[in-house]
């Protein structure tokens, strides 16, 4: 392990808790540890985690039930996440996976068809709240909701600009702009793109 790990104290504890689930793979590259972790997960863990790393690597409680699906098994997943040392449950409600490479190796393991719905999920959860573009727009660009995704990125861009995040401006309107090219496959010369591409 620690030749594996080349003493990284994260990738250590990963593989002693993958022995203590007992696996056997102790001596496998990081990623392929924290895979075969969240594989040993029973279904319900899996869908929570699944949700709360598609919400952020944080979300609260009453954010995570639309899109995980609140039946009555909510508290039992996110006791068995805590035991295992895959999500730190926060004064009850603030859900958070508990290291940034975990929550990142879960949201690529989720099936395209899936990580699109959960995603789809979350938008609509966050819209009905009231949330602001800036926060809907990576789940409508996830969720691959074409026009939808395109005037919220837009949207997001203008309002960077109006609290002067230059940064977050650029960014939104580069995701737009990728978006009306690759998605839509709008021609460079239409409206939309020339005012992204300015």
């Amino acid at each position: 392990v620690t030749e594996a790990s080349q003493g990284l104290p994260f990738h250590v504890e990963q593989a002693v808790r993958l022995l203590a689930e007992g696996g056997t793979e102790v001596d496998a590259p990081l990623a392929d540890i924290l895979t075969m972790r969240v594989g040993r997960l029973p279904s319900d863990a899996l869908r929570l985690l699944q949700s709360i790393s598609v919400c952020g690597r944080e979300a609260c409680s009453r954010d995570v039930k639309p899109v995980f699906g609140d039946d009555g098994v909510l508290p039992q997943a996110v006791t068995l996440l805590e035991r295992r040392g895959l999500v730190a449950n926060h004064e009850g409600d603030l859900l958070r996976v508990t290291h940034p490479s975990l929550a990142a190796n879960v949201r690529e393991s989720i099936p395209a068809d899936a990580r699109r719905e959960l995603h789809r999920l979350a938008l609509d959860h966050l819209s009905g709240q009231g949330q602001g573009a800036i926060h809907l727009a990576r789940h409508a660009v996830e969720a691959r909701l074409g026009e939808a995704a395109l005037t919220l990125l837009q949207t997001a861009g203008a309002q960077a600009e109006q609290w002067l995040d230059d940064v977050g401006a650029a960014h939104h309107y580069q995701q737009a702009l990728r978006v009306a090219r690759w998605e839509l496959l709008y021609d460079e010369d239409r409206e939309e793109c020339l005012e992204l591409s300015v």
